[in-house]
């Protein structure tokens, strides 16, 4: 064997020993799922394969020219062995193109089939099914990893696009979800801030409650003070009520004139209730010509409509007629209203005053008896003194008592202060809590637009 020989064959040597090494890495890479590098070694591969193609050739050529050089300058030493050689040649050349056909059958269209079935696969195309092969080389474990690689990739595609629609459906359901969440914090919110309006309102109310009670605590100060001196006048009371007995004689003649008064008042309310009944009646006719007149007026503009040009004059006259007619209806709406109110208040003086012309007559009545009562009245003038003196006393006392409450008032004051505070406080609460749900729906949708778009990815694999 010549040099050249050696070297070609430790390059075959070497670039085939590169491809064995390659295949087993891409059977490796291949089993853990790592489908680009397996590509790239395939490819990596497809190089060694080609350069060991390309020794094998030059080899061939190397003997050859080996034979052919041979033959040149020992003609005649080997022209008894022509035959010979030009047979092993014959055979070599034969031998070299069996050994590449078989090594292309048994390598290449493998290789190319598997190179083949990724090409279509990063295509996104997975309906070529890649069978399974017996071989224990690393062919057959690249072939057989390619087809688990293949069933597997289906697997998560489908997979993928299951858990697609139910990313789908559960981020609907999220956002509705959420957006009944945003309402009724909305509905929350609003309602704590009318109640902290109303802890407000309950707070300023008892404010100025508690001033009251310090002027009721005055005035019952200053009643404590008047009740004095009404004791010192009720001593003067009993030379007044002898005045007094003429005096409702009097007063009893006065009662009799506003009795006749009255009676003739009562009269005069029920006559007006019944001219305002009549009223309603004829504003029922007005309001009833009115709606005819309506009526009246659309057909006439109907029918001007109809004649066209030579009919604008009578539409625009029937397009007024139907704005009086319009106007009438507004105008017999305020005036029934008008009425039912007048017949609403005379019904009401017409019992009122029936019920004061009772009163009335049960008045004269008891001025009669209030002047026989003016005699017990002497005696009642001290006893009355005596009670007057004793209600000063118990005022004194409520005095004290008024104070305690005004103190309690204005407890309750701090405490609705406090309230109105821890509502206000609750209210932001419910407000962050509307911004965080509208942050989430808001994240629910941005969820359902990326997997519409892992959707549309998924739809670009064939399986």
């Amino acid at each position: 064997m010549t040099q050249a020989e050696s070297e070609k064959f430790s390059e075959l040597k070497q670039n085939w020993q590169k491809f064995a090494v390659i295949a087993r890495e891409n059977v490796e890479t291949l089993s853990t799922g790592m489908y680009i590098e397996t590509l790239e070694g395939i490819a990596r591969g497809q190089d060694s394969y080609t350069a060991a193609s390309t020794n094998i050739s030059e080899l061939i050529d190397i003997v050859d020219a080996l034979a052919t050089e041979t033959y040149k300058n020992d003609q005649k030493v080997y022209s008894a062995d022509r035959f010979l050689i030009i047979l092993t040649s014959i055979l070599a050349t034969i031998f070299a193109v069996v050994i590449g056909i078989l090594m292309g059958r048994i390598i290449g269209t493998p290789l190319k089939k598997v190179s083949h079935n990724l090409d279509k696969i990063s295509k996104g195309d997975l309906t070529e099914q890649i069978e399974t092969t017996r071989r224990k080389d690393e062919i057959g474990l690249l072939i057989n990893a390619t087809s688990q690689m293949q069933n597997e990739l289906k697997k998560l595609i489908n997979s993928v696009a299951d858990a697609t629609v139910q990313v789908l459906s559960s981020s609907e359901e999220l956002t509705q979800s959420t957006n009944e969440v945003v309402v009724g914090a909305e509905q929350v919110a609003a309602t704590m801030q009318e109640l902290a309006t109303g802890s407000e309102a309950q707070a300023n109310y008892t404010s100025k409650f508690s001033e009251h009670m310090q002027n009721f605590a005055k005035t019952i100060e200053d009643s404590s003070k008047e009740s004095d001196k009404i004791y010192q006048t009720s001593n003067g009371v009993y030379s007044l009520t002898k005045n007094g007995r003429s005096m409702m004689s009097n007063s009893v003649l006065q009662m009799k004139s506003i009795d006749s008064i009255v009676k003739n008042s009562v009269l005069g309310v029920k006559e007006l209730d019944v001219k305002s009944r009549e009223i309603s009646k004829l504003v029922g006719v007005i309001e009833t010509v009115a709606e005819q007149t309506n009526l009246l007026a659309l057909n006439a503009a109907i029918e001007a409509a109809r004649v066209g040009e030579q009919g604008k004059g009578f539409a625009v006259v029937a397009d007024e007629i139907r704005q009086l007619a319009e106007q009438v209806s507004v105008s017999v709406v305020d005036i029934t209203r008008i009425v039912n109110n007048i017949q609403s208040e005379s019904s009401k003086v017409a019992i009122e005053l029936e019920t004061g012309y009772e009163e009335v007559e049960k008045d004269t009545i008891q001025i009669q008896q209030t002047g026989e009562t003016f005699n017990k009245i002497s005696s009642s003038v001290e006893s009355m003194g005596n009670a007057i003196k004793d209600i000063s006393n118990r005022l004194a006392d409520n005095k004290s008592t008024t104070a305690n409450m005004n103190t309690n008032i204005e407890e309750i004051a701090g405490l609705s202060e406090q309230s109105a505070a821890g509502i206000e406080k609750t209210s932001a609460t419910a407000q962050q809590t509307t911004s965080t749900m509208q942050e989430v729906s808001s994240s629910s949708e941005e969820l359902a637009k990326l997997a519409e778009k892992l959707s549309k990815l998924v739809e670009r694999f064939k399986i």
